[in-house]
C-alpha cells in the first residue's frame, strides 16, 4: 500500500481498457486518503477549440499511427505521430477519477513552454480565466 501515486502525461497514451485499469489499480494500492496526481494534454483547451472551429483536427488526438493528419502545420512537417490514444477534458478526467470512488482535491493547468510568444501570452492569460482553457491538466483526488 502507498500514500502517494503520480502518472504525468501517461494517461492518455492507454487503451480503455488500461485507462480505466490504472485508475483501478491506483485505487487498490492507495491507503486510506491516499492521493494520486494524474496530468494530461487537456482535449478542450483554447488551442483545440479554435482548431475545431477552423475543421482541424485537435492536438493530442491522433487518428493514425502513422502520420498526423488533420493539423497543417503537422503534415506539412511529416510529424509522426507519439501515441496518444486518449484524450480528456478536465470535466471528463474528473468524472472518471469520481466514478473510480475518488475525491477531486484540486485542479491545476500548467502553462505552455511554448517558444513562441504570442502563444504563450494566450495560454497565459486563459489559464488564468478557466482550467478548462488551459493546454495542460493536472487534476489532484483523493481516496
Amino acid at each position: 500500500m502507498t500514500t502517494f501515486l503520480m502518472s504525468f502525461m501517461q494517461v492518455k497514451s492507454l487503451n480503455t481498457y488500461l485507462t480505466d485499469h490504472l485508475i483501478t489499480e491506483g485505487y487498490r494500492i492507495l491507503r486510506p486518503n491516499g492521493i494520486i496526481i494524474i496530468s494530461t494534454p487537456n482535449l478542450a483547451s483554447w488551442v483545440n477549440r479554435i482548431l475545431l472551429l477552423f475543421g482541424l483536427q485537435p492536438f493530442d488526438a491522433e487518428v493514425s499511427q502513422r502520420k498526423c493528419y488533420g493539423l497543417p502545420l503537422r503534415s506539412k512537417q511529416e510529424w509522426k505521430p507519439v501515441g496518444h490514444l486518449r484524450c480528456f477534458s478536465v470535466k471528463a478526467l474528473k468524472q472518471l477519477l469520481n466514478s473510480h470512488n475518488f475525491s477531486i482535491v484540486k485542479t491545476q493547468w500548467v502553462s505552455s513552454r511554448t517558444p513562441f510568444f504570442g502563444l504563450r501570452f494566450i495560454d497565459n492569460i486563459c489559464d488564468k480565466i478557466s482550467p478548462s482553457f488551459s493546454r495542460t491538466t493536472i487534476i489532484v483526488a483523493k481516496k
